[in-house]
């Protein structure tokens, strides 16, 4: 993932000698598995049947969607690493803060605009347990807080990541 200006680019923090902690982290963040923001406007769940249930997705409209969101996610999550790491600068305890809490709120989107879309049946479990593991690691980064969720170079995404790669959402995995 590219953020608008080439100057501020994840992959030209993560390729600078000297490189803050924070930035390398983010950068393995966005090129892992990145789950934010997205619009819901372009949702499509699946045609309704009588009992106003929506009948599943086959798994290439499932996947093709579900990239889709992810590929907003990616954008809009790059655009609050920009706004927080792109001015060369170390961010503040307060920005980390935003920026996390801007991650936070996007990534809650995605997992609920992903679990709307009616997975087929052949997915649905390994997609509730995608779901079930980035719920459990955005709830453990909010309670690190921002300044030591940003201040490790763990990736706490990575597993999940592997999980969607493996149901065929790679631009979720990607970061792209």
């Amino acid at each position: 993932m590219r953020i608008d200006n080439s100057d501020t680019s994840i992959s030209a923090h993560a390729a600078r000698p000297g490189t803050r902690p924070a930035a390398r982290h983010v950068a393995r963040l966005l090129a892992g598995v990145t789950f934010g923001a997205l619009p819901f406007v372009a949702v499509g769940c699946g045609s309704d049947d009588a009992s106003g249930a929506a009948a599943p997705l086959s798994a290439a409209e499932f996947r093709a969607q579900g990239n889709e969101l992810c590929t907003a996610t990616n954008e809009r999550i790059g655009g609050i690493i920009g706004q927080t790491f792109g001015s060369g600068g170390e961010p503040t305890p307060a920005q980390l803060q935003t920026a996390l809490d801007g991650i936070l709120s996007e990534s809650r989107s995605l997992i609920d605009g992903i679990d709307a879309l009616a997975a087929p049946p052949e997915l649905a479990p390994d997609v509730d347990e995608v779901l079930s593991d980035l719920r459990a690691v955005a709830d453990e980064a909010e309670a690190q807080g921002g300044p030591a969720y940003f201040a490790t170079d763990d990736d706490p995404w990575a597993p999940a990541g592997v999980k969607a790669t493996a149901l065929g959402l790679t631009a979720c995995a990607s970061g792209e």
